[in-house]
């Protein structure tokens, strides 16, 4: 990739190159270039150079399957509370002396919650009892539910038909416990953290952002460190996320509306960094045959296997859809 900065106004400005390879794996370097009167110079510089008011850019290809996805795929089995995490991120089952086998953690009907419950970079897992509100959290990461004493209990957050979601929040360690109520197109998150719903004066409301049959979506659609809401429409395949983080419906001039259809009604929505790059994008999985799609370029829509990430298969039938760091 080349950069002509005699073409650029003065200031600081990012240079990204992207390499997308045959099997699917990906890299990236980006640098900033900062110019002045036509001149440049580079405050990163690895796999860069710059002569002349041009600078050229390269990426390696990666070495192994772990750095082609940087986040990573797995599914919650609610029938016998088992998870499937695919720990080498090359996004297919290797079995459990591979892969990480988590033989119970939760209960028939409960939902999964994934986050850094303890402030740390990987991701926890948990989960959510959509009749009673109850949240169990796996706060030390060891995959066993050790009690109340040593793991998170959250006794009632939510109410019977919510849908459980997790945000991270400037301010806070670790991430924070929230749902989405699609018949009334309600979103409560426990701001202050303290395990209960202490009304809208508070903690976070949020409502007109989605509507009944839409499932929910968190993510940090800039990539600047802040985390939104936002909807997957399984009827129609498309996706409303909140991007200027308001908790509000501003409309597609302001929000991201990724019209096309990315996914459909036989699959559930995922979001993650897929590229490393800072951003969440869209993917979804497939249970019926384990499919997983991720969209790579964050395009908002399917461009084939060779540019976007199919993988699978991992997951079955019935099996829930988690993305974290592991």
């Amino acid at each position: 990739g080349t950069l002509d900065t005699t073409k650029l106004t003065n200031g600081s400005h990012q240079l990204t190159i992207r390499a997308i390879y045959s099997d699917h794996s990906t890299a990236e370097q980006t640098v900033t270039v900062i110019v002045e009167n036509n001149l440049t110079s580079l405050v990163l510089t690895q796999l860069a150079g710059g002569t002349n008011g041009v600078v050229t850019m390269a990426a390696s290809k990666p070495g192994t399957a772990t750095s082609q996805i940087a986040s990573r795929i797995g599914i919650f089995r609610p029938e016998t509370g088992e998870w499937f995490l695919d720990r080498n991120g090359n996004g297919q089952w290797d079995g459990c002396a591979v892969d990480i086998c988590i033989a119970a953690f939760g209960q028939p009907g409960d939902l999964p919650a994934l986050g850094n419950w303890s402030g740390t970079a990987s991701s926890n897992i948990g989960t959510f009892d959509s009749v009673t509100g109850r949240w169990q959290l796996d706060r030390n990461g060891n995959g066993q539910w050790d009690g109340c004493a040593v793991d998170i209990c959250i006794a009632a957050f939510g109410q019977p038909g919510d849908l459980p979601v997790t945000r991270k929040v400037s301010g806070v360690n670790g991430a924070i416990v929230g749902v989405f109520r699609p018949t009334r197109e309600l979103w409560h998150f426990d701001i202050n953290g303290n395990q209960a719903f202490d009304g809208c004066s508070v903690d976070e409301c949020a409502s007109g952002f989605g509507t009944f049959g839409d499932i929910p979506v968190v993510g940090d659609w800039e990539g600047l460190g802040t985390e939104a809401i936002g909807v997957f429409r399984p009827s129609t395949g498309q996706w409303f996320l909140d991007g200027n983080a308001n908790g509000r419906w501003d409309g597609c001039d302001v929000e991201y509306c990724l019209l096309q259809p990315f996914g459909d009604d036989g699959t559930l929505p995922v979001v993650g960094d897929w590229s490393g790059g800072g951003a969440a994008r869209p993917g979804f999985f497939r249970p019926s045959t384990g499919e997983w799609v991720l969209d790579m370029n964050g395009n908002g829509h399917f461009d084939g296997c060779a540019i976007d990430a199919c993988l699978g298969p991992f997951g079955y039938p019935g099996d829930l859809p988690v993305v974290g760091k592991w």
